[in-house]
């Protein structure tokens, strides 16, 4: 999964979405977030720029592994 696909499973104000599955998506979001060793700030700022660090990268790809929505360094190029 991208970055930007990442982002939007784990957007807490999509519409929609119960308070419970909302606390959910929060509870992952931070967890990966701190582990991975960075901010929600930083991952929207990338985003938008289109590059992300490739340590940052390494590190949330190896903290959302177990996660229902792993991030992958090999979705963020296009297919050719």
């Amino acid at each position: 999964m991208n970055l930007e696909d990442w982002l939007k499973a784990h957007d807490l104000n999509e519409k929609g979405i119960t308070p419970t599955e909302r606390e959910r998506r929060r509870q992952e979001r931070d967890a990966v977030i701190a582990e991975a060793q960075t901010s929600i700030r930083y991952l929207h700022v990338a985003k938008c720029r289109g590059t992300i660090g490739m340590e940052t990268a390494k590190r949330l790809q190896a903290a959302s592994k177990k996660t229902k929505t792993p991030f992958r360094i090999a979705d963020q190029w296009p297919a050719d």
